[in-house]
């Protein structure tokens, strides 16, 4: 009996981790997870990018319809909308034209964060109407740029030369000291051109190095900027291009 119990010890006993070969099962798992997390929140990004895509197509539609309905393209800013919601963007939410509020927002930036918001609904009726959204209309098409006093004016869409060539709304960031708000907030409007002033708009490459831009002819292209650390880069002429300079991707 005593020699049969000392034989299965042994048995189990060979049968079971010794505690290095234990810890070299804990450094293999590791090294796998190490490899690994990288590739994952690589993939997560470009389903979240992915998913901005398809917000900015939808907001190009946005458009579309309202120019179909109001024979214009919005303003940028009427200054005189009767519930607050002065911009586009509120005019379109008071109006039924945006289905989906969370179509205005890129799921690459949290938009929870904006001015302490604590739930949905209260955070988005705040949001929306004070313009703060991450995609940027282009107020070149409602400031004649030509004109040194720039007066407003009102196009269709059918007045803009090289549709597929012109900015209609890119991905944007709300200025704070001249620099873009450490927030993470967007702007409803964005300049043809990189504006240091507070509470201004730009364009910005949310997405690292690439920003998801929505042309007139309804196209979404995503556009990466020649040095991210640098946020007046996306401006340059290897990326959207200064309103002064050649090609014009700005100026209708």
């Amino acid at each position: 009996m005593r020699k049969m119990r000392t034989k299965q010890v042994a048995e189990a006993w060979r049968g079971a981790f010794t505690l290095i070969e234990l810890l070299v099962v804990i450094s293999i798992i590791a090294l796998l997870i190490s490899i690994l997390l990288p590739a994952l929140s690589q993939a997560r990004e470009a389903g979240r990018r992915a998913l901005c895509v398809s917000n900015m197509r939808q907001v190009g539609m946005l458009f579309m319809a309202y120019e179909q309905d109001q024979g214009v393209l919005p303003p940028y800013y009427t200054g005189s909308n009767p519930s607050g919601q002065k911009g586009w963007e509120g005019v379109m939410w008071r109006h039924d034209y945006i289905p989906d509020p969370a179509m205005l927002y890129c799921p690459s930036r949290d938009s929870m964060g904006f001015e302490g918001t604590t739930s949905i609904s209260h955070g988005f009726n705040y949001l929306i109407p004070a313009g703060l959204i991450d995609y940027g209309y282009n107020i070149a098409f409602t400031i004649d740029y030509s004109d040194s006093s720039y007066p407003r004016q009102s196009l269709r869409l059918g007045q803009i030369n090289l549709p597929s060539n012109k900015v209609l709304t890119v991905e944007s960031a709300y200025v704070e000291y001249g620099l873009p708000a450490s927030s993470g907030r967007g702007r409803a409007w964005v300049y043809p051109y990189f504006h240091s002033g507070e509470s201004s708009g730009i364009a910005y490459a949310a997405h690292h190095d690439v920003a998801n831009v929505n042309w007139v002819d309804g196209h979404v292209a995503s556009i990466k900027t020649p040095d991210p650390a640098n946020p007046s880069a996306i401006y340059s002429p290897d990326a959207l291009t200064r309103y002064t300079d050649t090609p014009n991707h700005w100026i209708p």
